[in-house]
């Protein structure tokens, strides 16, 4: 990580700061007072800007780059906007940071020194306490719509995934059926190939010819009995 020194909030700076969108709202005063409380930061990617369960009150706003938040080693959430917040609790209190944040690559952010605000008179340090519970107020706002939108086509994906495998299952139990054998129609016989078969007719041998000699009809008569 390298960081410039406090910056010196001049003119020039404090215009170009304030377009961010965290820092529309403050009057150039209350950037001035922030940004001598400032240093801009770069990070490479792999560095760590938090770390989950650290005590310190630093809060960051991305000018440009990309970082990733994770809990217990999960990631959550990814932000790249220029202007993006994160570690702003600590403008409320001291307290152990609840998540980590990973550079993906390199990155620039501003980071503000939250503990200038113990340092303001009490007028001031009202104005900042409305500006950025109202900022703070729409940050959640709208990484809870995020996280609603993620949510329901989580949902819906699998919902998918639960149609589909039950089609594929069907489709198993399908072909897993032992298939039956054809009825043989009623009257008609077995192969007459097979004539050991139930229900086969037995072979009749070819009867005697009439006559035993040429030209001479063969006897019928029973011999007699005496």
């Amino acid at each position: 990580m390298e960081e410039t020194s406090y910056l010196q909030a001049g003119e020039f700076l404090v215009d170009r700061l304030q377009k961010i969108p965290f820092l529309k709202s403050f009057k150039q005063s209350a950037v001035r007072e922030l940004l001598n409380s400032s240093k801009i930061r770069q990070y490479e990617p792999g560095e760590i800007l938090i770390e989950e369960g650290a005590t310190e009150r630093w809060f960051y706003i991305i000018l440009f780059g990309e970082v990733s938040i994770s809990k217990s080693g999960k990631e959550v959430a990814r932000l790249q906007h220029t202007g993006d917040v994160f570690g702003e609790s600590s403008l409320i209190d001291i307290h152990r940071r609840t998540a980590t944040v990973t550079a993906l690559k390199k990155t620039y952010c501003l980071a503000v020194n939250a503990g200038f605000l113990d340092d303001l008179g009490t007028a001031s340090r009202s104005d900042f306490d409305a500006v950025i519970y109202h900022l703070l107020a729409e940050t959640l706002a709208m990484r809870l719509k995020n996280t609603t939108e993620e949510l329901a086509l989580a949902k819906a994906e699998i919902t998918q995934l639960k149609t589909e495998v039950i089609q594929q299952s069907d489709l198993i139990k399908v072909l897993q059926e032992p298939k039956k054998k054809p009825k043989r129609a009623a009257g008609v016989g077995p192969n007459p190939q097979s004539p050991s078969e139930p229900g086969s007719l037995p072979e009749v041998p070819p009867a005697d010819p009439p006559f035993d000699v040429p030209g001479r009809r063969k006897s019928t008569a029973k011999p007699w009995s005496i």
